[in-house]
């Protein structure tokens, strides 16, 4: 990852899983493969790195 952009409310809640992606030289395979719990903001952030890889049609927040 070079960086990451959010523009939503609460934003600040995601942004930091981010800053440690890129901080930490990680990839969004990396972000597809980590625990995210679900029904929270960062599910987000997983949901946009599987998309890279996935059909949008296929993704969920639960999966």
């Amino acid at each position: 990852m070079l960086g990451l952009h959010i523009l939503a409310p609460e934003a600040g809640d995601v942004l930091q899983e981010g800053v440690l992606a890129v901080k930490h030289g990680l990839s969004y395979q990396d972000l597809t493969e980590t625990y995210h719990p679900c029904l929270t903001l960062a599910v987000g952030v997983r949901l946009v790195a599987q998309a890279l890889d996935t059909e949008i049609k296929r993704l969920s927040c639960c999966a």
